[in-house]
């Protein structure tokens, strides 16, 4: 089942990012890093993230809450007035 965590809640939303299965993973104190053979996803603790894949990147937003899906492998990052869903390359 997702689980939707504030970015508050640092250290478990590390956790759960850090069981994302990404084949490369950074892991420093006020930041994630996850990377695949040619996607990225980084989170800070103050939620401002990156990303990029092959058709598109996106940078300069905050986010507030992140719901982690296992299963569909997916991450999908929430403000104020943006959804933003990384999928896990195949």
């Amino acid at each position: 089942m997702p689980e939707r965590l504030q970015v508050t809640n640092w250290e478990r939303l590390v956790e759960e990012l850090e069981r994302f299965d990404a084949p490369e993973r950074t892991v420093e104190t006020d930041r994630v890093r996850l990377s695949f053979d040619r996607a990225h996803l980084s989170v800070t603790r103050d939620g401002q993230f990156d990303a990029g894949m092959p058709l598109h990147e996106v940078s300069g937003e905050t986010a507030d809450s992140v719901t982690i899906d296992h299963t569909a492998g997916t991450v999908t990052l929430t403000g104020d007035s943006f959804e933003y869903t990384f999928r896990r390359p195949e």
